[in-house]
């Protein structure tokens, strides 16, 4: 799933109060200054104008720049490769962004290096392995006993020190390149969080005319409202750019009660308490009676039930990771004493046996857990 245009009532935002601050400057004749300021930027001409509005514009490209990209994409592949991409700066799961391969070095020596997915991807796009090409024939110019047979005229022809600055320009094309790959991409899968959240419509400032096509170039081009009913204006609206739409935590929200405000709110920054801690997620769960214990329990069961049906497995793969990190003895002992306790519990309670007459009786129950599993 990504952006698409869908057909709603318009929303206008209103002006927001401005509220003057107190100044800490000296006692100076403002008038003055503004008088003066204004008398030189009269005097800017229209050659100046017109590079400060290329300037701009080279802002603005780059700031929405993350759409054009995605929306090429979608051409280029079908929603179901898309969806085989990995999820940016993800390491967990059965198709990270993160992973090592063997590689072996000029002395034959193999051992596993680092590497991403959208880096191996932009390599092997024409215009990167072109790069990279570029990058090794300036090695190979470089090398006084390299061949040089296959070297382009125009790398023959620079000097050492253009050789070197033209290998520094085309690691940094290929950088820009995976960045960009990156970032798109993570756009695909938050979009695709957000608008399956509950009574919410999301999409870009899209411009007027081009729907489905271009996006306004500002710098909050992205909306999200609550999804009004036929006939009836937008009631509550938020803009975001997109970093800070990216930053949204759809679960967390999901987790606080699923509404519109707590969807705006999850991306922000958790204030720090006196103590310089910011809290924890599972604060606010007392647990006194058996009613509420088995109620928090079926909560967890629907948890990892919803983890291990995941196509990617990234979030169980987080309590892997949680597992073989030095130093997490708590939680080591946690999964350890909470396996025992269940372990004894369904032996009291002949949980196997009462199961497997679940199953063999058609139980709903089974069907789904049979289902997940598979």
């Amino acid at each position: 799933m990504a952006f698409t245009k869908k057909e709603t009532a318009s929303a206008t935002v209103t002006e927001t109060e401005v509220t003057e601050q107190p100044s800490n400057l000296p006692n100076i004749d403002g008038a003055a200054l503004a008088e003066h300021a204004g008398k030189l930027g009269a005097k800017v001409s229209a050659d100046t104008e017109a590079v400060i509005g290329a300037v701009s514009a080279a802002k603005e490209d780059w700031q929405g720049g993350p759409f054009p990209v995605l929306f090429r994409l979608q051409k280029d592949f079908t929603p179901e490769e898309l969806d085989d991409f990995a999820v940016p700066n993800s390491d967990t799961g059965n198709n990270p962004d993160e992973f090592k391969i063997a590689k072996e070095n000029s002395k034959g020596k193999v051992s596993l290096v680092a590497t991403n997915f959208y880096k191996e991807f932009a390599h092997k796009t024409p215009a990167g392995a072109n790069y990279l090409a570029r990058i090794e024939w300036c090695a190979r110019m470089e090398d006084k006993n390299a061949m040089k047979d296959d070297v382009p005229d125009d790398i023959r022809d620079m000097n050492p020190m253009e050789l070197e600055q033209h290998a520094k320009w085309c690691a940094t094309r290929i950088n820009s390149m995976i960045q960009a790959y990156k970032l798109a991409m993570a756009l695909y899968f938050k979009s695709a969080e957000v608008q399956a959240y509950p009574g919410i419509t999301c999409e870009p400032l899209w411009v007027k005319g081009k729907e489905g096509e271009e996006v306004q170039k500002v710098r909050d081009c992205i909306q999200i409202f609550i999804t009004p009913e036929p006939s009836k204006p937008v009631a509550k609206w938020a803009f975001f750019s997109i970093q800070s739409f990216l930053r949204l935590n759809v679960k967390k929200a999901l987790e606080q009660g699923g509404t519109f405000q707590k969807l705006v709110e999850s991306g922000a920054t958790p204030k720090k308490k006196a103590d310089g801690s910011t809290g924890s997620d599972a604060e606010g769960i007392d647990i006194e009676t058996v009613e509420t214990g088995v109620n928090v329990l079926a909560e967890v069961h629907a948890w990892t039930d919803r983890i291990l049906s995941e196509k990617t497995k990234a979030d169980y793969g987080k309590l892997l990771k949680l597992g073989n990190t030095k130093g997490n003895d708590e939680y080591i002992t946690m999964v350890k004493e909470l396996k025992d306790f269940f372990v004894t519990l369904a032996n009291d309670i002949k949980a196997d046996t009462k199961y497997a007459a679940l199953m063999q009786s058609g139980s709903e129950l089974t069907k789904e857990a049979t289902q997940a599993a598979a």
